[in-house]
């Protein structure tokens, strides 16, 4: 059973099984902006830039990066949302539950249809974090056994006293309750 027969399946929103249908998505399209014009996930949402789409709702599309580690087994997704945002920690509330729901949909059916050893989510928010395209998008890896990808840390970094951690974790829950 192939990726697309698995998001049919398990999928109670449209689903594509191949290059983003231009005229479908152009009469879903929305009123662009000069950010959103020169955007390539917007063009991407809007069928002016084709991708592999996997999965589509009234809030999010998945699509097939570009990218493919491992390829032919492979498995780069990324989940982006309808609406031009550029970081995650803008994203609203309602419109972030929903990019996350599709994320867990979307990881499920890559599980199953590739057979990895684990799956890594993450979401580059800045051009210090390597941010390459300015609009939310959380990707979605399968990964292997011994496939080096993504590592975290070259080397293990310091391990700060927790005198040092229970002060982060309280300025950061300060700002928290001020922010919300």
């Amino acid at each position: 059973m192939g990726l697309f027969d698995i998001l049919r399946k398990y999928g109670q929103d449209q689903l594509w099984s191949g290059l983003v249908a231009d005229r479908w998505l152009g009469m879903r399209g929305h009123d662009l902006d000069d950010r959103e014009t020169s955007c390539t996930f917007c063009g991407i949402i809007d069928g002016r830039i084709q991708a592999s789409v996997v999965y589509d709702d009234s809030e999010t599309v998945a699509f097939v990066d570009l990218r493919q580690p491992e390829w032919p087994r492979g498995g780069h997704l990324l989940v982006v949302p309808r609406t031009h945002v550029e970081f995650l920690f803008d994203l609203p509330a309602p419109l972030a539950g929903s990019l996350m729901q599709s994320v867990v949909r979307v990881a499920d059916a890559l599980r199953r249809v590739t057979g990895p050893g684990g799956i890594s989510v993450w979401s580059s928010n800045g051009a210090a974090a390597g941010q390459e395209v300015p609009h939310v998008h959380l990707h979605v890896l399968a990964r292997y056994d011994g496939d080096q990808l993504l590592s975290v840390y070259g080397q293990s970094p310091a391990r700060p006293a927790r005198a040092g951690l229970d002060d982060l974790a309280a300025r950061v829950q300060r700002e928290l309750r001020q922010g919300f």
